[in-house]
């Protein structure tokens, strides 16, 4: 849902489950050393898929809606999004 300038008009709050989360962190654990494996045995060969960088006009949107809703977001990197989250989710339990 989003209003005439195309930001987002609501924050809604899923509840993921413990059993999806573990299956979802165990296979990027897993998908992580199946790169290192290829990696090592085939360096000059191997072909991996690396995840573009954020596009900046979604994280430009994002701090908008951060500082319009007073959230924490204090930077633009990976980790200061996953904070962000970590905070957001934390609130929640509350």
């Amino acid at each position: 849902n989003t209003t005439k300038t195309h930001m987002p008009a609501e924050l809604l709050f899923h509840q993921q489950k413990e059993a999806n989360q573990l299956v979802e962190e165990l296979m990027l654990l897993a998908n992580k050393t199946v790169a290192i494996v290829i990696a090592e045995a085939y360096p000059d060969r191997a072909l991996l898929r690396r995840h573009p960088d954020p596009v900046e006009k979604g994280l430009e949107d994002l701090q908008k809606l951060c500082a319009a809703t007073g959230l924490p977001l204090r930077g633009t990197t990976s980790l200061d999004v996953q904070r962000l989250l970590e905070y957001v989710s934390a609130r929640q339990d509350e």
